[in-house]
């Protein structure tokens, strides 16, 4: 604890971890009136005879004339918080007295005060003491934001807290003003001086979101770097021993790289960055249109083979049944399922590629439709994670081999008949896979009735295309066949 000693008749002193300046009043007849601010809340106050070590010392001489007092004579009573308890106490020491004799020793409440009245054998009040602890935090008085090559040099700031020597280089402050600080500067920091016992007393901690950060120690010169950018910080203040501190709110900008007018000129780059690499890619478009047109060909070539007369003839003749039979419901349904799978491919045959879930759509109208026809089971299988509407696929690539599994099989069971169709993600790709119940042997080119053109469609694409590939397998073996396309390298 530091003490501040007062010599005079009388020698006592006052001991306290954190002290404000004292204020000492001389009144015409000789009395003494002390009023001394403490910041802890821990005081003692004792009189002695012996040397000791005092943090600071005050001499009460005074040009009035003071009665000398004799300490074994001398009386003193504490009131406290204005509550007055006049029980007078005689034991001080003698003049011969060389130890230490405390007449206090208890803890200050903060906003609280007390005072020490001391009077002679005559009851003639002739000195009084009175301690406050109030709710004091360090104040700034001057302030400035330099470079970190430009801060204060160590051996200058002592001497610029004393005598503020250079003060025009600060600016004043005004609570309570907001820091706004540059990334990469500092933050110097003047607080005024209101201690009356070593300059370092002052206890500060940055607190920035996530961390309330560590009090850290320092004098009536601060200095503060190194700031994150972007960021706001609270500063935080407080007398050493309080246990009241102040806010100071400092908001450090954005590093240049994340300014709006960085971010416009990011974005400008990327934008010009995708520009030249569609340029590119439309350059290498304009190089394949020769292969597209190609493509173009086999498009109505599809629609020739997905709707060819014999699948057309082969349903309005089961749509007529159906009605002379008086099957009107049953009509009117595979009327509905015929058009929307015609309206589909009239649609789509100038398309390149339409989403998978489209395709699985008209699957399953076409697999309905031959459902009236014939008797046979059948089951869709669709993996979870593929993205049906965000995925690609030729259009009507896989009905041609439906229809043959149809009519080169199912048709010619009377029972246990079948179609199953299986759509997994494999890889950077994924796979369809057609089985069904019976056996049937590809028909021969020209022919057939969408298979071998199904094949030149792949082909064609897979020239067009460079990167991605569709592989083509048909498997034919008891008790059935099995036809996969396999969709290779389809996300990259």
């Amino acid at each position: 604890m530091n003490r501040i000693g007062y010599i005079a008749d009388l020698p006592f002193f006052v001991e306290s971890a954190s002290t404000l300046k004292d204020t000492v009043t001389f009144f015409p007849e000789g009395a003494v009136d002390i009023r001394l601010t403490v910041l802890s809340p821990h005081v003692r106050v004792g009189v002695t005879r012996q040397s000791l070590t005092y943090t600071d010392l005050r001499s009460l001489n005074t040009k009035y004339n003071r009665k000398k007092q004799e300490p074994g004579q001398i009386r003193y009573h504490v009131e406290n918080a204005g509550s007055s308890k006049p029980v007078w106490t005689y034991n001080l020491p003698g003049k011969n007295g060389d130890s230490v004799h405390y007449l206090l020793d208890t803890v200050l409440a903060t906003g609280s005060s007390l005072r020490l009245h001391f009077t002679d054998q005559e009851g003639i009040g002739f000195q009084v003491l009175e301690i406050v602890r109030e709710p004091v935090v360090p104040a700034i008085d001057l302030f400035r934001i330099v470079k970190n090559k430009d801060t204060t040099l160590t051996a200058l700031r002592k001497h610029l807290t004393a005598e503020r020597d250079k003060a025009d280089q600060f600016s004043p402050y005004t609570y309570p003003e907001l820091f706004k600080i540059k990334a990469g500067d500092c933050l110097e920091l003047l607080f005024k001086d209101k201690g009356s016992n070593e300059d370092s007393i002052i206890f500060y901690r940055l607190i920035e979101p996530g961390s309330n950060g560590n009090w850290q120690r320092t004098g009536h010169f601060t200095l503060l770097k190194g700031f994150r950018g972007n960021t706001r910080y609270q500063l935080e203040v407080k007398y050493k021993g309080a246990d009241v501190s102040g806010i100071i709110n400092l908001q450090v900008l954005p590093a240049w790289y994340n300014t709006p007018a960085a971010m416009v000129g990011f974005i400008a780059s990327g934008l010009l960055l995708l520009l030249t690499a569609g340029y590119i890619r439309l350059r290498i478009r304009w190089n394949k249109e020769k292969r597209k047109q190609e493509l173009h060909q086999y498009k109505f070539k599809a629609l020739q083979a997905q709707l060819n007369p014999h699948f057309i003839f082969n349903a309005l003749n089961s749509i007529q049944s159906l009605v002379n039979n008086d099957r009107k419901n049953e009509a009117n349904q595979y009327l509905n399922s015929f058009s929307f799978l015609l309206r589909g491919a009239l649609k789509n045959s100038e398309t390149a590629f339409i989403h998978l879930g489209e395709e699985i759509e008209l699957l399953k109208k076409y697999l309905q439709l031959e459902q009236l026809r014939f008797r046979f089971q059948t089951m869709l299988r669709v993996d979870e994670t593929l993205a049906l509407f965000e995925t690609d696929i030729p259009p009507m690539l896989i009905q041609p081999v439906v229809e043959n599994a149809v009519k080169y099989a199912v048709s010619r069971q009377e029972e246990g008949a079948f179609i199953h169709i299986i759509i997994m993600k494999a890889g950077d790709g994924f796979t369809v896979e057609v089985c069904d119940s019976g056996q049937w042997i590809e028909p021969v080119p020209g022919k057939g009735y969408g298979l071998s053109l199904t094949k030149e469609r792949i082909a064609s694409l897979n020239n067009l295309d460079d990167g991605r590939e569709i592989v083509l397998t048909i498997v034919t073996d008891a008790p059935g066949t099995k036809v996969l396309f396999e969709f290779k390298n389809w996300f990259l």
